[in-house]
């Protein structure tokens, strides 16, 4: 599994991520259907109406009255109608959803020969040729009269706003992920015999509470410590003195039992008092000296030479082994 897979942080902001630019999509997907579209119908409609009332009025009026309706039409509305004269250069304009609904219109309106050009030079401006009154016809418009809702700035403006969501579901993540790596960290000293310093409290109130929980676990877990090494200093402290009467009555038996006896004895106590010492020594701490490799068949063959004199023949042997 990569390291991201199972890290809290990218979970979170993996699942936070998705989940914006699923709602940001649906967002876009919605407001496309439900509201750019029927508007983008609304607004050519009303202007193929529009020019439906211009081709109208070309076919009716007398010539004085034709020239003064296509002059007030151009200053008022931007629409420039003018004679066709032979063929003029022009392209047949790009095939989007609000160009392609228009082009539908026009047709129903003028006929299947009718076409919407952009002129080269005037990228703003369309062009529609129809006959009226025996004549042909330009009406020059705005591109704006049929390509009102521009969804390119509203994709603009989601994808702006799904980066500045990403953003702070980053921050939002981080901040939340920061405490828990602090308390990893401290669990994990704690779990190796350290003392770590305490867990600040910050965060939502989830993860204070388990910071609040670890700070008291390591402090109960140094109470009980403490209560520990008090139980075996004492333990150690009331064995020595009867162990000490006993060295010296065994000092006493001089030549009242064999010498070797006499030392079997002797030697007894000195392991006594050695694993008395070995109590005061985990009791002052667990941790005082380093961990070395040890040889099991040193410690096994000077275990053996210490007990030789009562254990005589006792041998050990072992594969040499280092742990």
């Amino acid at each position: 599994m990569k390291w991201w897979a199972g890290s809290f942080f990218w979970r979170t902001l993996a699942v936070l991520v998705i989940a914006l630019v699923a709602s940001q999509a649906a967002t876009f997907l919605l407001f496309r259907q439900q509201v750019q579209q029927p508007r983008m119908a609304m607004g050519i409609g009303q202007f193929v109406s529009h020019l439906k009332t211009i081709h109208a009025a070309l076919s009716g009026l007398p010539p004085g009255a034709e020239r003064e309706f296509i002059e007030r039409l151009a200053e008022k509305e931007g629409i420039r109608v003018f004679p066709a004269q032979g063929h003029e250069p022009g392209r047949p304009a790009g095939d989007r959803p609000g160009m392609r609904m228009f082009r539908e219109r026009i047709r129903a309106l003028f006929g299947d020969d009718a076409e919407v050009f952009v002129r080269p030079g005037s990228p703003g401006e369309f062009r529609v040729r129809f006959r009226a009154a025996g004549r042909e016809y330009w009406v020059a418009f705005p591109r704006n009269r049929v390509e009102r809702d521009n969804i390119d700035a509203l994709l603009y403006w989601m994808l702006a706003g799904v980066a500045i969501a990403i953003a702070a579901t980053a921050l939002i993540a981080w901040r939340l992920n920061r405490p828990l790596a602090r308390l990893a960290k401290a669990a994990e000293d704690l779990g190796r015999g350290g003392d770590p310093a305490p867990v600040p409290e910050s965060g939502p109130s989830e993860v204070r509470a388990v910071a609040r929980a670890f700070n008291r676990m390591k402090e109960s877990l140094k109470h009980e410590e403490r209560e520990r090494t008090t139980f075996l200093a004492g333990i150690s402290h009331d064995l020595r003195t009867p162990l000490a009467r006993l060295r010296l009555d065994v000092e006493m038996l001089d030549q009242r039992v064999e010498p070797g006896t006499q030392q079997g004895m002797v030697s007894d106590i000195e392991d006594m008092n050695a694993i008395i010492d070995q109590f005061i020594d985990y009791a002052r701490s667990e941790a005082t000296e380093a961990f070395a490799p040890v040889e099991l068949s040193v410690l096994a063959r000077d275990c053996a030479r210490a007990r030789r004199a009562r254990a005589r023949g006792c041998r050990a042997s072992s594969p040499r082994r280092r742990c």
